[in-house]
């Protein structure tokens, strides 16, 4: 028996060899790439422990912080918006006070309401017209200022217009201003009267004040 078993193997030992050789190669093989793969997946899980916890503090601390400062825009946005409705009310007031709101356009009388000439200003400027023609955009804006007295829209007509001058549709407004720095009470007199754009802008405030409190009759006192 011993015999017959290695003259098996001297009859076959190029081909035992060679499969001995396949089979060291596979299994080497085998080992190796099942090390890589455990590798691969070992840097894929850090990778994955790593994004979690970014994740965890993107949700953690950078979203608190973010939506903190997302109110606070909000705050400072809403404070902006309150100066400015303000300071045009302190505007109209000061000039009733100091004397210097031009009795020729205003009659300031309560309520404040335009002369015949600061309507003939209104109309020949195209302010009355920009008005009715954007009254429902004017409108809406007003009442997002949470307006709730006849006052308020008085002190807000006139930012809303200001806010609003940028529009492709106020150019001819300002280049009525542009030629018309000192306005000719009558052409062919001297008497003149000063206009700019925050004399045009409280006379549209006025048109405009006193078309909102049309819609909104509960609001006027008188």
């Amino acid at each position: 028996m011993p015999d017959s078993i290695v003259d098996f193997f001297i009859k076959h030992w190029p081909k035992l060899t060679i499969g001995l050789f396949v089979v060291i190669v596979i299994v080497w093989g085998t080992v190796y790439m099942t090390k890589k793969i455990l590798h691969w997946m070992g840097r894929v899980n850090e990778a994955h422990n790593k994004c979690d916890a970014v994740d965890n503090r993107i949700d953690n601390i950078v979203m608190p912080k973010l939506n903190g400062m997302d109110n606070t825009l909000n705050t400072l946005s809403t404070t902006v918006t309150a100066f400015g409705t303000n300071l045009n009310g302190l505007i109209i007031y000061l000039k009733g006070k100091d004397g210097n709101m031009d009795t020729s356009l205003f009659r300031t009388q309560s309520p404040t309401q335009l002369t015949s000439l600061g309507e003939q200003i209104l109309s020949e400027a195209g302010g009355k017209d920009f008005v009715d023609n954007n009254l429902e955009i004017l409108l809406d804006e007003i009442s997002k200022n949470n307006v709730k007295t006849a006052l308020d829209v008085q002190t807000t007509a006139p930012m809303v217009i200001s806010n609003i001058s940028n529009d492709d549709k106020f150019t001819s407004i300002k280049d009525f201003l542009y030629k018309n720095p000192q306005y000719k009470v009558k052409p062919e007199e001297e008497s003149v009267v000063s206009l700019d754009m925050n004399v045009i802008t409280n006379i549209m405030g006025i048109y405009l004040r006193n078309k909102y409190l049309e819609r909104h009759p509960e609001l006027d006192p008188s």
